[in-house]
């Protein structure tokens, strides 16, 4: 019947209004018939009261114009009024009859009513007989008879007239009385009437008042209900449980609501089942990805706890049944796990830290022997943020095994030592030959042999140059690459440094300008090693300057606190921008011409600079010169003397960075 739920509520709010309209509707009727009934009965009463009223006072005036017939005998006046009193009484007393209504029903009121008629008959009947002969009036004594005295009539008066009139005071007294009895028990009629409908008003309210209240949460909770299962049924899904129906009761927009959320919630089903599949497949293959990694994955929550961990991580550190197990806990007594997992867990973790190769020695290489002895990795944790939460949510560390990549790297470097090594005597070998050939006492040389056998000193000298560079870069691969800092008076070092630039730099046309702070006098240095730097700096610059152009070498304090600062500043060709960053990295050439070095110049200039706990930079703008800068202490040796890398403290054995090397021809 009702589709809707407005129309629902409509209906139920129409019901109890119906009720208690109802309920009022009852009430006013009821009051209306009282307030009736009462009034026209109370205005009858006041009426007869009224009537009573004015019937004793007209009595009264009879009474009254009696006694002045009886004191003044043959006055027409006084019997004139009085005949005019006796017309009003008896008129009233018709009123009154007419006017009596219910209370006649009561015999004493009739009585009393025919008594009052009866007496003023009588009085009527008295007065015509004693003194209408008299007076002119009806009735009375035949004419031609002798008139009584004054006495005789007072007698007659006092005696028989006069109780009559007694008489009918009295009767008109009782009826009065009767009737404002009667007015005063119909006002108490009425206040009980009110009294019993204001009862029956409120009892009837009351049960509909409660009636009421049921409906209504009756109402209310078959309106509320389905509202409180679909809300309940939301936050089931909000959770996550999205097998959720509700099964609609009703027909209106409920219902349909109800309808409406069922066909949701199954497409959320199959949805998040599509999900869930789909996520699943990539898990799967994002497992076998990371199972099937060369590398070592470990991937801990930010308190540590061990989430994941691929196979090659389980062979390299002998590992079983290690998920959701402290990683610490599982990292003892395996030094190079347990520093990584320290290091990422304490927010120790550098940089630096993911170039360092060093030596580890797997837990069960003792007993299983077909297991490498000596292994080189690398080490990386890979920092884990989620886009919901702020900060890190886990950690990723990384074991990367590079043992076939060092070890032939070690092989290509001490290749490269043994071949230089070997190289350089038959240089100096060769170097010496040609200086021999060259003196004068073995005799003149044709133009073209002294051409040849200067070619053959410079090509020597440029190949003994190379060696030395190789045999320097092997040293520094190998870690015995050593500095022996000791104090340097600047003044003499700069004099002896640009002595083997002189010729060049005049032969080509260029200015070497040197700027020394005076402030700076002396540095903590190895003036061999100080010089190798300055050598390749002004080599390079003497390299890219063109004629005309000039060189400054330039000292003065470093905005670090006791370091010294020296530049190499020439007005050259500049580094194009793309070489820049990696401008120090080994065999790295600017340029593929005929003055193009190795490329290990500027790579063991930084490891000297290094070496000496300094550092270098470069700044160069295209066809505007180039800037080479690096700092030095001044007094205080650094603290470690040799150029080697950083070893784990639980690991030994330890090499030098692989990652550094990159080769440019």
């Amino acid at each position: 019947m009702f589709k809707s739920l407005r129309s629902k509520i409509l209906a139920g709010f129409l019901l109890v209004i119906g009720f208690m309209g109802g309920i009022g509707a009852w009430a006013i009727n009821q009051l209306s018939d009282i307030q009736s009934t009462t009034g026209a009965t109370l205005q009858r009463r006041f009426e007869v009261v009224n009537a009573l009223n004015t019937f004793d006072t007209l009595a009264s005036h009879m009474r009254t114009n009696a006694t002045r017939m009886l004191l003044m005998p043959g006055d027409s006046i006084v019997a004139a009024k009085f005949r005019v009193y006796e017309t009003s009484t008896t008129h009233e007393l018709e009123r009154i009859s007419s006017g009596v209504g219910p209370l006649s029903s009561d015999p004493r009121l009739y009585r009393s009513f025919y008594q009052i008629a009866h007496l003023m008959t009588l009085i009527r009947n008295e007065i015509d007989f004693e003194f209408g002969s008299e007076f002119g009036l009806s009735g009375g004594v035949p004419k031609g008879a002798k008139p009584m005295g004054i006495e005789t009539r007072s007698q007659i008066f006092l005696s028989e007239i006069d109780p009559l009139f007694d008489s009918l005071k009295t009767r008109i007294d009782f009826v009065q009385g009767n009737y404002l009895s009667s007015i005063g028990s119909l006002s108490t009629v009425s206040i009980e009437e009110g009294a019993r409908i204001r009862t029956e008003v409120l009892v009837l309210g009351s049960i509909v008042f409660v009636f009421c209240i049921f409906l209504s949460i009756r109402f209310a909770s078959v309106i509320v209900q389905p509202v409180v299962e679909l809300t309940e049924k939301t936050e089931r899904i909000t959770a996550g449980e999205l097998n959720q129906l509700v099964i609609p009761r009703t027909n209106d927009e409920v219902g349909r609501l109800g309808e409406q959320f069922n066909a949701m919630a199954q497409k959320l089903a199959e949805f998040e089942e599509l999900n869930l599949k789909k996520i699943l497949e990539e898990k799967a293959i994002s497992e076998s990805i990371v199972q099937s990694m060369d590398d070592a994955l470990i991937l801990i929550d930010r308190f540590g706890r061990i989430l994941s961990i691929n196979r090659r991580a389980q062979e390299i550190f002998h590992l079983t049944a290690v998920e959701n197990r402290n990683c610490l806990d599982v990292a003892h007594g395996i030094p190079a796990l347990e520093w990584l997992c320290t290091a990422a867990l304490k927010g120790t973790w550098r940089e630096s830290n993911r170039h360092e190769v060093i030596e580890f020695i797997p837990p069960s290489s003792e007993r299983d022997h077909r297991r490498p002895v000596h292994m080189y990795v690398n080490r990386d944790v890979i920092p884990i943020q989620s886009g919901d939460a702020p900060g890190v949510v886990g950690y990723l560390l990384l074991i990367r095994d590079v043992t076939q990549s060092y070890e032939l790297e070690r092989m290509r470097s001490d290749f490269v030592g043994m071949v230089s090594h070997e190289l350089r005597t038959p240089l100096t070998a060769i170097r010496m030959s040609v200086d021999l050939l060259a003196e004068p006492t073995l005799g003149p040389m044709t133009e073209v042999q002294a051409q040849f056998v200067q070619a053959i000193r410079e090509e020597s000298e440029r190949l003994l140059r190379i060696v030395n560079d190789l045999m320097d870069l092997a040293k520094i691969e190998s870690g015995t690459f050593e500095v022996r800092p000791s104090g340097i008076d600047l003044s003499p070092f700069f004099e002896h440094l640009l002595v083997p630039f002189t010729a060049s730099s005049q032969e080509a046309g260029i200015t070497i300008d040197v700027r020394p702070d005076p402030k700076l006098t002396s540095v903590f240095a190895d003036p061999d090693r100080l010089k190798q730097v300055f050598v390749n700096l002004i080599s390079n610059a003497l390299r890219y300057t063109p004629q005309g152009g000039t060189i400054t070498i330039g000292a003065g304090l470093a905005p670090e606190p006791g370091f010294a600062r020296f530049f190499v500043r020439d007005t050259g060709s500049g580094i194009p921008p793309e070489f820049l960053p990696r401008i120090f990295d080994r065999f790295t050439i600017r340029s593929k011409d005929a003055k193009a070095g190795t490329g290990l110049g500027l790579a063991i200039a930084k490891e000297i600079v290094q070496a000496h706990g300094g550092s270098i930079s470069v700044a160069s703008e295209l066809h505007n010169g180039t800037e080479f800068s690096f700092t030095i202490p001044m007094k205080s040796p650094p603290e470690a003397s040799k150029a080697q890398p950083s070893n784990d403290e639980a690991i030994s054995g330890a090499k030098p960075p692989l990652s550094d090397v990159n080769q440019t021809s």
